[in-house]
């Protein structure tokens, strides 16, 4: 008789794709934000919104025998945009660094992530008269589902929301402005 404690691969409870290992891909998707600009003139309340694209890059552990758990950065770029008469905000850049934590069944992934978050705003208030244009820092948490389409390639699709706070900042002689970001966005990509 011969024994061996590998579990075969079709075996009930445990998963047939094994999602341990590096990746890297493309993705593009819509984003949504919320920005405010105060000075001493008053505030401006601006709904940016629109397109980007970028790249991920991570690595997957599988475990136990159906979870896993991982790291992943990514960056974008586009322009999620709003303006009224002089005034406007514009979101051109936006990268992150998360861990991922999912639960594996076969060739589909379903996971939460969360993490840090960077994005590039630059605005324009008090009927263009004073600028701000500077990176906010912030954190992001998600979740998603990517599904195996070949042994080497998958797609995935996953909704996340950041929140980058407030930085305040001379702009123009004594006059700060501060400008506050919320942003939640849609992607589809593949790796």
């Amino acid at each position: 008789v011969e024994r061996t404690s590998a579990m075969p691969s079709n075996a009930p409870g445990r998963t047939a794709v094994n999602w341990t290992g590096p990746y890297i891909g493309l993705h593009g998707g819509f984003g949504s934000g919320d920005s405010h600009s105060t000075t001493v003139f008053g505030s401006t309340n601006f709904d940016p919104n629109g397109g980007f694209g970028g790249i991920q890059a991570g690595y997957n552990w599988q475990f136990a025998p159906n979870w896993v758990i991982g790291m992943e950065t990514d960056s974008s770029w586009g322009s999620l945009k709003d303006s009224s008469g002089g005034d406007y905000a514009k979101i051109d850049e936006m990268s992150t660094a998360r861990g991922r934590f999912g639960y594996a069944m076969n060739n589909v992934l379903i996971y939460g992530t969360g993490g840090l978050a960077l994005a590039h705003l630059d605005s324009t208030t008090a009927v263009g008269a004073i600028s701000a244009d500077h990176y906010l820092r912030g954190w992001t948490a998600g979740a998603g589902v990517e599904y195996k389409v070949a042994p080497r390639w998958s797609a995935k699709v996953d909704y996340a929301s950041a929140d980058f706070g407030s930085v305040t900042e001379q702009s123009v002689g004594p006059i700060a402005v501060t400008d506050k970001l919320d942003v939640q966005t849609i992607k589809v990509g593949l790796i």
